[in-house]
């Protein structure tokens, strides 16, 4: 193939030769030629046969027009390209035919796809010439002209539109010789014209210019049917109502996941941010789907549902999975149930492109089932908020779910290789509806252990707040008592100091009593039972230590959190500002200020406290400053980060000359 390229400006020449070059070497075409020139009267001397010509209007001697005109002497299907930010020579290109008009500055994508055109023209326009030698004969025909060859006895019949050639090669020369591209050995004895195929079905194929039907073996009918799909692919003759249907299913599956999704689970993003991210992964989907690989849709559809949950809405990578799975589980089933209906109900197999009401409809109803399907797992799901849980009965109903979706697969393989009578199509679509149930079943099951389960938790909570308490209320019967003594010492002193008699002694009485006694309040810091018995230990901890201890926690700031997650949470943050505090030295100041605050539905966590020795960050994260912290590689902000992702929150750590901070935001 020769290529012309003509530009009065070099920078033009150069930039349009790197597109050719990539062009035909992501097209694997290495048979190629190309002409660069600087001027119209350089084109005019040429006398190669271009195939494919990138002409500038205006250039010194005659302009790109009259350039074309001459290489059209040469080749009257050569493609043209005029090249120009001069519109003035758009109605004088039409009339010679330019194959397209490009504005500067040139767009790779416009040259792109300007040469994918290109070639399907030339490739059309080109047949290739194939020598028949018979008793010393020798005739000359065009490729396209082959309508099949036919293998008998010892003979090849090579069979056109206007005879049949006889020949002694075999078949196996013929498909060395001919454009594999366009011609397949569909069984044993005959090679076929893909471009001449009428129609086919499992087991035969009808050819145009051959009355009797061709027979397509089994082990010929799936790459029978790729071959198919690839060259009316390539020729441009791809069914466009198909796919307009097609890309309307896929939008609609977009809208069914987003609508779902929004039910269970809170957006990370504004809600048309979400939108446009969830069509744009299934435009993905959807130019994936025009490959016809069954595996490959698979695996593409479950990354991209697992990329979008866990990038747009708040749920674990665990969830992103399992939700994933379910939904592409759900697609395939209500596809295959609704192709099975009108298969063998309604006795539509094969749609043709004309029929693109029935299309619509049976996608229609596909998606009607679709979102019935998902509309259910959402409610079964808001049922039992344990699904997050992830316990041994979600595998199981992950594991039905893919034995559900493999039930399918197979049957598309075997559907694609074998010819099925209705009694083994009604046993495969049982089959699959005993899987189905099974999944609903085993879901149901995962629902009531998960309901025993979160009784369990109920309980336990209740253990640990009474357990709470009654430290709680230890404490404070520690402290009545403390004051009971006091008040009873106190009666002395207050005679004693009666019967001083002079000022100075007075006042280095009082100053003993106080260095003796240790007065506090009794003091409340939350309307939390739990949390209260927690701070209330730190609290005297702090005091130990000489370490300033301030608390504000607002009411009602805590009250849907469970006692366990109060523990380990607030146990967590108090243990760690405590260590670290305590290890600052005896003449620095020594703090730690504990805030709760709630705005909106957003509880907000802020503990803020004295830290002389800089924490240790590994993998991106703080780890404690404790003794025994490398041996349990920080568990305590691990518990921290569970936590605060069980409540859709997030976290944020800073270390500042000698203070350290960690601010916690709960969705709650």
């Amino acid at each position: 193939m020769n290529i012309l390229i003509c530009d009065d400006d070099k920078l033009y020449v150069d930039m349009i030769r790197k597109y050719v070059d990539e062009f035909f070497a992501d097209h694997k075409i290495t048979d190629y030629k190309v002409y660069e020139y600087n001027s119209g009267d350089e084109v005019a001397k040429n006398n190669e046969k271009i195939d494919i010509a990138f002409l500038d209007v205006e250039m010194d001697g005659i302009n790109g027009i009259e350039a074309g005109k001459c290489l059209r002497n040469n080749n009257k299907n050569i493609v043209l390209f005029i090249i120009t930010s001069y519109m003035g020579y758009l109605d004088d290109a039409m009339d010679e035919g330019v194959f397209r008009y490009i504005n500067k500055p040139l767009e790779r994508p416009v040259i792109m796809r300007g040469l994918h055109k290109a070639l399907l023209l030339c490739s059309k326009s080109q047949s290739k010439k194939i020598n028949i030698e018979y008793k010393g004969d020798n005739v000359i025909i065009e490729q396209d002209s082959i309508i099949c060859i036919e293998s008998l006895v010892r003979k090849r019949y090579i069979k056109t539109d206007t005879q049949s050639y006889i020949s002694l090669k075999s078949l196996s020369y013929w498909q060395s010789v001919l454009d594999e591209d366009k011609f397949f050995l569909v069984n044993k004895s005959f090679i076929v014209n893909i471009d001449r195929v009428e129609r086919f079905t499992d087991k035969y194929i009808e050819l145009k210019g051959i009355e009797e039907p061709i027979d397509l073996s089994r082990e010929k009918r799936t790459a029978f049917k790729q071959k198919m799909l690839l060259y009316l692919a390539g020729q441009e003759y791809v069914d466009m109502e198909i796919i307009i249907s097609y890309a309307f299913a896929h939008i609609i599956e977009a809208i069914i996941l987003w609508m779902s999704m929004s039910q269970m689970y809170e957006h990370r993003y504004k809600q048309w941010v979400t939108g446009i991210a969830i069509m744009a992964g299934h435009a993905v989907m959807f130019v994936v789907f025009l490959t016809g690989n069954i595996y490959f849709i698979t695996a593409i559809n479950n990354s991209m549902y697992i990329v979008l949950m866990a990038l747009m809405f708040n749920v674990s990578k665990r969830s992103a999975v399992f939700w994933a799975l379910i939904y592409n589980a759900m697609m395939a089933i209500s596809e295959q149930l609704v192709f099975f209906s009108t298969e063998y109900i309604i006795g539509i197999r094969h749609v043709k492109q004309e029929e693109l009401a029935i299309i619509i409809a049976v996608i229609s109803l596909c998606k009607i089932v679709y979102f019935i399907f998902v509309e259910t797992m959402v409610i079964i799901r808001n049922k039992s908020k344990a699904v997050e849980s992830f316990d041994v009965s979600i595998v199981l109903l992950i594991a039905s779910l893919l034995a559900s979706l493999l039930v399918f697969i197979t049957y598309y393989i075997i559907e694609s290789e074998l010819s099925l009578n209705r009694k083994e199509t009604v046993w495969i679509v049982i089959s699959s509806m005993v899987l189905v149930s099974s999944d609903i079943l085993v879901l149901w099951v995962n629902i009531r252990i998960n309901e025993r389960n979160a009784e369990t938790q109920r309980i336990k909570v209740q253990l640990e707040q009474e357990k709470a308490d009654a430290r709680y209320y230890k404490l404070e019967n520690e402290k009545n008592e403390s004051l009971e003594i006091l008040r009873h010492d106190m009666n002395n002193h207050l005679n004693t100091m009666l019967g001083m008699e002079t000022n100075s002694d007075l006042k280095d009485y009082i100053t003993l009593i106080m260095e003796q006694y240790n007065i506090k309040k009794r003091t409340t810091f939350s309307n939390n039972n739990v949390l209260n018995g927690l701070i209330s230990e730190y609290s005297s901890k702090c005091y130990t230590e000489n370490i300033e201890f301030v608390v504000d926690i607002r009411p009602g700031t805590i009250d849907d959190i469970v006692a366990t997650d109060i523990v380990a949470l607030f146990g967590n943050i108090l243990s760690n500002a405590y260590e670290a505090a305590k290890q600052c030295e005896e003449n620095s100041e020594k703090y730690i200020e504990l805030v709760v605050k709630r705005k909106h539905e957003t509880t907000f966590i802020k503990c803020v406290n004295s830290c002389a020795v800089p924490p240790k960050i590994i993998g991106g994260n703080f780890i404690s400053i404790k003794k025994d912290s490398d041996r349990k590689h920080g568990y305590g902000m691990k518990s921290i980060d569970k936590i605060v992702n069980k409540y859709h929150g997030s976290h944020i750590e800073q270390f500042d000359e000698n203070e350290f901070t960690i601010s916690i935001m709960l969705m709650i």
